[in-house]
């Protein structure tokens, strides 16, 4: 004999509800991704790395640099052979680094106030710097060579540092201020420079160029030509550059 059972249909209500009941469960126990961290003002990110590229903290640690990572700007940076490294320092001023290159950290302020400023040592190798304009709280962009150092707020240069700590700054949108030493006086005007005894200072604008020699000295500025300049390294950096726009935003960048 075959039995037939007969099960209640539910109405839509109570379906309805169940409905709503279960999305509840989904919603509450699933981990929720809030969207990207906002870089604090005071933090450095990667925003492309190709390659080895490392950082060693001011214990000695190394690990391993990768694009979205946020670190305090103390310690060095360090970018192995074939490798990159491009370094959001905030959404106007960017720094990266050529193969074998290193790069350290000495502090960034952390109000808004104009005495703050962040110090970069360039160690060994090629560095890019775009500062579209250097916020407030920086107070300025300090950028030091073995034998001589950088100032600016704002504008575009190529830092290379070679193995005799001789050094050769090119700007290619200025003005940007290189002197020695690191906490020497001012130019006297913005259009010439000023050259003495273990001391000197000049002012490079756009599409000029600079040595520093092994013992200290230095040529005057002369000119950049372009033809001569154009480097993969450079034009890489250029297309970066463009890809950052007349207005930077801070974001990851990706090449594909």
């Amino acid at each position: 004999m075959t039995i037939i059972s007969h099960r209640p249909s539910q109405s839509p209500f109570k379906i309805a509800f169940h409905a709503v009941v279960l999305v509840l469960i989904v919603f509450f126990c699933l981990p929720i991704h809030a969207g990207p961290e906002k870089k604090s003002s005071n933090e450095i990110m990667p925003v492309l790395t190709e390659g080895m590229v490392t950082r060693i903290d001011r214990e000695g640690k190394t690990v391993p640099v990768a694009p979205g990572d946020r670190f305090r700007p103390s310690g060095r940076v360090r970018t192995g052979m074939k490798a990159r490294a491009a370094l959001e320092l905030s959404a106007s001023v960017h720094l990266r680094l050529d193969a074998l290159s290193e790069v350290r950290f000495d502090g960034m302020p952390e109000g808004d106030g104009p005495e703050g400023r962040l110090w970069i040592m360039v160690l060994n190798g090629e560095v890019w710097v775009n500062a579209s304009a250097v916020p407030e709280g920086f107070g300025g962009l300090n950028i030091r060579m073995p034998f001589a150092s950088i100032r600016m707020n704002g504008g575009i240069c190529r830092l290379t540092v070679f193995s005799d700590g001789s050094s050769r700054v090119k700007v290619y949108s200025g003005p940007v201020e290189i002197l020695k030493p690191e906490t020497g006086a001012n130019p006297a005007n913005a259009a010439g420079s000023a050259q003495g005894k273990g001391s000197w200072s000049h002012i490079l604008n756009s599409m000029q160029q600079i040595h520093v020699r092994p013992d200290g000295t230095a040529t005057n500025p002369f000119q950049l030509m372009k033809k001569v300049d154009e480097t993969p390294w450079v034009e890489w950096n250029r297309s970066m550059d463009e890809r950052l726009g007349p207005n930077p935003k801070s974001k990851i960048i990706n090449l594909k």
